[in-house]
């Protein structure tokens, strides 16, 4: 201490160094007590007491560790049961470095927090009117009638390892979890080993369990752009046979039955609570059992929590490339009755459909014509609309423009949902309906006769209900127009319907030069059943289609004869078709009988002719006519 001080500033240096000193040693002798196993039981001893007392069940703990120099607190053993005394929340170890000063002025500011071993078991029976986790909401619920203090809560890093959530017959469990930063901005670390297992059960009552695995999810430190790498497994099974057991026709697609990994690669352009911008660079995603495979996915979308929008969307299968410039999202809102909804721009693509085949229609298989497309689409949650779609060949050979929508999509039931298709133009060249036909693997028939049409062009509209398809239009070929109506009874099997013509060549058809010009509507029905046409075949053989063909021609010419109003039937069993034509005239009815089992070379069809002369009838009539006169 300097000399040359007065007496009176040397005693008043020394009270104040005694003060510092002694309050210094009070805080360093507070910290030891604090710190000291004593205190440290007895500050657990009175946080359990409070909790149990406020909660009103039983809440233990292992033991506590409050370091006041350090800024650290440790509770290890935490147990909370509920209120029909079964464990809710335990934690081996949750441990905190809090900055204490803050608390002075309204921050909970947590340097760094970790968790170890945490297990939460909550539960809401079909009885219980409210949840086991309720009276712990009740118990902290905040006093509506005291002011509200505003407290800022920070937290710089979080460390979670071991994290059980369980809630009826779902959970999560988490193997480890590292954040760092935050609160402000995009935080950075890694998440491994998450999982999520949920259990649905649909109106049928059937139940499908559902598992996510989040194998790793990284984001990165770099803040001007964070990228985000994750790695997901998703598995589905409902426990039932998958819907095409037993049915060759059907996909492998079930929604009770996935097994697909997918990885992901983001860039996020801009993060806020309220908003999101994203640019997914890299997708991949797989199912080897259903025939999933998306070799790439990418865009770009922005979010908040009102709409989210799509742009630049790319996606990539084997001979597949489907792009979508804009795509729009409205998110449904209770309160102001906003519903779900969404549009895109005109989608672009080329595909080959064999892509798609495993997953929607083995048929498809070795379907190897490239198709080009596009269309425009809108929609909500139970209907998509369709506007503007064009289908066709890189050659224009086969060309396709239509228009419609699929409704019933909210519903569970493939039973209610309905297609419906305008089709204002369809335009096919010579041939290329016989290539179209090729690339399927069933037996095809009249495919000469197909050929003779030449150019094929269509206008009409098609109607799904369920299994249920029906097809409208006209048919304008080389040879004339044809109008139809087509029903295809996929669940008993068959096809029918009715063909009108008013001037069609059906000799260059039938590649029969004798027949002329013919006027004629018909009504026909056809089995298209595997195993009843199967079991005729092994009894009969053959290789025509089975069915019947009845029409009526109001006008037809053969050589140098012109008849109307002439009779025809078919009916074939497969093996054998055998038809009948009459033109019955007020003297003598003509016609023939027929037989024929190849539709390639009616040429070469048995006719064997046929008349029956009115002379006499006509006379016995008139003798009749007249005795009935007479009386």
């Amino acid at each position: 201490m300097p000399a040359n001080l007065s007496p009176k500033v040397r005693k008043a240096l020394k009270v104040t160094c005694w003060t510092v000193g002694a309050v210094m040693a009070l805080i360093v002798l507070i910290g030891m007590l604090l710190n000291s196993s004593w205190a440290q039981k007895r500050i657990m001893d009175m946080a359990t007491a409070a909790l149990s007392e406020k909660l009103g069940t039983r809440v233990e703990m292992e033991g506590v560790n409050v370091n006041i120099l350090t800024h650290e607190a440790r509770f290890q053993g935490l147990c909370v049961e509920d209120l029909q005394h079964r464990k809710m929340l335990e934690a081996d170890r949750m441990e905190a470095r809090i900055n204490w000063w803050g608390l002075t002025s309204g921050k909970v500011h947590i340097l760094r927090a970790k968790l170890c071993g945490v297990t939460a078991r909550l539960y809401q029976s079909e009885e219980d009117s409210v949840p086991n986790f309720r009276f712990v909401l009740d118990a902290f619920r905040p006093d509506s009638t005291k002011a509200k203090a505003k407290t800022e809560f920070i937290m710089n890093s979080l460390t979670a390892e071991r994290i059980s959530l369980i809630y009826n017959t779902d959970s999560v469990t988490l193997a480890r979890l590292a954040l760092n930063e935050i609160g402000e901005g995009m935080p950075w670390g890694s998440v491994n080993g998450l999982k999520v297992s949920l259990v649905s059960t649909n109106d049928k009552g059937e139940t499908t369990h559902h598992h996510i695995t989040l194998r790793s999810l990284d984001l990165s430190e770099v803040k001007e752009v964070p990228n985000i790498d994750l790695e997901v497994h998703y598995l589905s099974d409902n426990h039932l046979p998958r819907k095409n057991t037993g049915k060759p026709k059907r996909g492998f697609f079930d929604p009770g039955h996935f097994d697909a990994v997918v990885k992901m690669h983001f860039t996020v352009n801009h993060f806020s609570p309220d908003s999101i911008n994203a640019t997914l660079t890299k997708c991949t995603g797989s199912d080897t059992t259903a025939g999933f495979d998306i070799r790439d996915l990418r865009f770009t979308v922005a979010a908040n929590k009102r709409c989210i929008n799509v742009t630049d969307m790319v996606v990539r299968q084997i001979d597949t490339k489907v792009r979508v410039p804009t795509a729009t999202v409205t998110l449904p809102d209770e309160e102001s009755g906003t519903p779900l909804t969404y549009s895109t721009g005109i989608i672009t693509g080329e595909t080959m459909l064999r892509d798609i085949s495993r997953l929607f229609a083995p048929v498809l298989g070795k379907f190897s014509i490239p198709l080009r497309f596009s269309a425009v689409m809108s929609g909500d949650a139970g209907k998509i609309t369709f506007t503007d779609a064009a289908v066709s060949t890189p050659d224009n050979k086969f060309t396709v423009s239509a228009a419609g929508y699929v409704d019933g999509l909210q519903y569970d039931d493939d039973k209610k949902m309905v297609v419906h298709f305008d089709v204002p133009k369809m335009t096919a060249s010579r041939g290329m309906p016989q290539k179209i036909l090729n690339e399927f693997p069933f037996r095809k028939f009249m495919m000469k006769q197909l050929n003779a049409l030449g150019n094929i062009h269509y206008k009409g509209y098609f109607d799904i209900f369920w299994k249920d398809y029906n097809f409208y239009g006209t048919l304008g070929t080389g040879v004339g127009k044809v109008n139809f109506s087509l029903n295809v009874d996929a669940l008993n099997d068959y096809i029918s319907g009715n063909v009108s013509a008013s001037e069609v060549q059906l000799g260059k058809v039938l590649d029969m030069p004798d027949i002329g010009s013919t006027s004629a509507t018909a009504q026909f029905r056809v089995d298209i059943s595997t195993s009843r046409t199967a079991a005729m075949r092994r009894k009969k053989g053959g290789d025509l289609p089975i069915g019947s063909v009845k029409a009526h021609v109001t006008k037809a010419s053969y050589k140098f004869i012109t008849t109307t109003n002439v009779i025809a039937e078919i009916e074939s069993d497969g093996a054998v078709a055998t038809g009948s034509i009459d033109a019955p005239a007020k003297v003598m009815d003509v016609g023939c009988t027929f037989t024929f089992t190849d539709t390639d070379n009616l040429n070469k069809m048995k006719i064997k002719p046929k008349a029956k002369l009115h002379l006499f009838e006509s006379d016995k009539k008139d003798d009749k006519s007249q005795a009935k006169k007479k009386k």
